[in-house]
């Protein structure tokens, strides 16, 4: 059952997200009085760059408190492409970044995207599955002004974004098209897991993120199986470092936090 609407304080963006409510399929609530009828809010608020406004994500009742939204040029998360350790990192090996740059990338649970992002700065082709209509709003909303912000030194951004599209769709709907299996060297999977970070900020971003996504929750297992039915020869899975193992990895990458669990596709 989706429970996320459109809503804007700015009554000159009515027109434009009464637009973007059909493109997504989600309402549009105009008077602050009918924010109570769903619990989660698309919160839009005026951006200079296009497309003239920024989509945040809340609960309504808690918007000031509790807000995720997705900024592909922040310093954040350019300080993580630039010092994250290159190809090096825990992540590029795992996804088998190599010294070539032409390497196609299928996430088939995008979520917030960084994953996706940082594989693209570092030159990866990056296809971006994602089937919940509102996180998939903040990542469109989040490509477009990615894409008309001012350059940065690094160049990276632009760069980055240039190389990632995003497909709303059920992932394995999608993947089963073998069209989509032909076009792809590397799938990667990261279903929502119960964060650990120790900032109480990240913590309630995930906690919402949770709240949204817990009637329609990743089946990581499934996604996982159909993936290893395919002729894909590098399948990742992203998993907290202690969690179980899911079937009969080749092979594991291991970070801090973090563990990338290896899969080959037997065809």
């Amino acid at each position: 059952m989706i429970s996320v609407a459109f809503h804007t304080q700015d009554v000159t963006l009515y027109p434009r997200l009464r637009r973007l409510a059909e493109q997504w399929r989600l309402p549009f609530l105009q008077a602050s009085a009918d924010t109570d009828a769903l619990p989660f809010l698309l919160l839009a608020t005026p951006c200079a760059r296009p497309p003239g406004y920024r989509l945040s994500l809340c609960a309504h009742d808690d918007c000031d408190a509790s807000r995720i939204s997705i900024d592909f040029d922040s310093a954040k998360l350019l300080y993580r492409v630039l010092h994250g350790g290159g190809r090096r990192q825990a992540l590029a090996k795992a996804l088998g970044i190599g010294s070539a740059a032409s390497l196609r990338l299928l996430d088939l649970t995008a979520g917030l995207g960084q994953d996706a992002f940082v594989a693209a700065a570092l030159g990866c082709q990056v296809t971006m599955v994602e089937r919940h209509p509102a996180i998939a709003a903040l990542l469109d909303n989040a490509l477009a002004r990615a894409r008309h912000t001012a350059q940065d030194r690094h160049g990276k951004t632009r760069e980055a974004v240039d190389r990632m599209k995003l497909v709303h769709a059920d992932a394995i709907e999608y993947f089963s098209r073998p069209s989509v299996q032909t076009a792809v060297d590397t799938v990667y999977l990261d279903p929502m897991y119960p964060a650990h970070s120790k900032s109480a900020k990240v913590k309630k971003g995930m906690a919402l993120l949770q709240r949204v996504l817990a009637a329609d929750p990743d089946n990581s297992r499934e996604l996982l199986r159909h993936a290893l039915q395919s002729g894909i020869k590098r399948i990742v899975l992203k998993r907290p470092k202690n969690a179980p193992v899911i079937g009969s990895p080749v092979g594991q990458v291991r970070s801090k936090a973090t563990r990338f669990d290896l899969y080959t596709g037997t065809g």
